[in-house]
């Protein structure tokens, strides 16, 4: 009887610690990193608006324009 109820508990830990992994993967998830900008495409000449959103404050951040000749 005592194996058995060791075995439940032993159980019951791994659940709990698989469910809790799973949730801190769902809120990592949610909070990705993005960058993102206020419109599809742009007009020559056009001001573009780039926002990020869930990085660290003073966290270096690399963005790469590339330009494509119609």
């Amino acid at each position: 009887m005592k194996k058995m109820y060791n075995t439940l508990r032993t159980s019951r830990a791994a659940l709990m610690a698989l469910l809790v992994g799973l949730f801190l993967m769902a809120a990592a998830a949610t909070n990705a990193q993005s960058v993102v900008t206020d419109k599809l495409d742009y007009a020559p000449g056009e001001t573009v608006y780039i926002t990020g959103t869930h990085f660290q404050p003073y966290e270096d951040v690399l963005l790469t324009i590339v330009h494509i000749e119609p």
